[in-house]
C-alpha cells in the first residue's frame, strides 16, 4: 500500500497516519457529501470502474477545500478491496464560479430593472398623452362655466386630479430614464 507524501499537504495529517487508518480521509469528507461518495465508491466497487467527485473536505485546520477525486477499485490477491486515485484542489475554481453565478444573478436582476423602467417609460408617456387630453378639456370647460356652476368645483376635482397624475407621470418618466427629479420654477416669457 502506498499514500503520497503529499496527503499532508492536503489533508493535513501524515502518509504513516493514513496507512494506519485508511478511513482517516473519509472522515474529513464534508458530512453532507458523505452519503453521495459511499453511494459513488459502492456503484465503482461493485462495477469495478473508477468514480469521479467533487466534494468538500474539513481539514483540521477548521477549512474546507473543494477537491475533485478520481478513484478505481482494486482487488487484493487476499480479497481485500483497495482504491487507487488522485485529488485535486478545485477550491479556486469553485469559488470562482460561485462569485461568476454571483455576477449572472446581479446582472439578471439589473436586466429586470431596467425592462421595469422601459415598461414603466411606456405606460408614463401614453399616460401622459392621456392626461393632456383630461387637462385640455377640464380647463376648456372650466372656461366656459360660471364659478358659481355646480359643476365648477367637480371641473376642479378633475383639473387637481389631473395634474397630481401628471407630476407622477413626470416621476415615472424620470425614474425609466434614469433621472433625478428637480423640478424647477420657469419663465417661459
Amino acid at each position: 500500500n502506498y499514500v503520497s507524501a503529499r496527503v499532508e499537504q492536503l489533508h493535513g495529517v501524515t502518509a504513516a497516519a493514513v496507512l494506519a487508518d485508511p478511513t482517516t480521509l473519509h472522515r474529513q469528507v464534508h458530512e453532507e457529501d458523505r452519503s453521495r461518495v459511499a453511494e459513488l465508491e459502492a456503484r465503482a466497487a461493485a462495477a469495478m470502474e473508477p468514480f469521479r467527485a467533487e466534494v468538500r473536505v474539513c481539514l483540521p485546520s477548521g477549512e474546507t477545500r473543494w477537491r475533485l477525486f478520481t478513484s478505481a477499485p482494486r482487488r487484493l490477491p487476499d480479497g481485500r478491496l483497495l482504491w487507487d486515485g488522485i485529488e485535486l484542489d478545485v477550491t479556486e475554481r469553485r469559488r470562482d464560479d460561485e462569485e461568476r453565478a454571483r455576477l449572472q444573478a446581479q446582472l439578471a436582476q439589473a436586466q429586470k430593472i431596467e425592462a421595469i423602467g422601459h415598461l414603466a417609460g411606456g405606460v408614463a408617456h401614453d399616460f401622459n398623452n392621456m392626461l393632456v387630453v383630461i387637462l385640455a378639456n377640464a380647463e376648456l370647460a372650466q372656461q366656459q362655466l360660471e364659478p358659481t356652476s355646480p359643476l365648477a368645483s367637480h371641473l376642479d376635482d378633475i383639473h387637481r386630479a389631473a395634474v397630481h397624475s401628471a407630476e407622477l407621470t413626470r416621476q415615472l418618466l424620470a425614474f425609466a430614464r434614469k433621472q433625478t427629479i428637480s423640478p424647477q420654477v420657469l419663465d417661459l416669457n
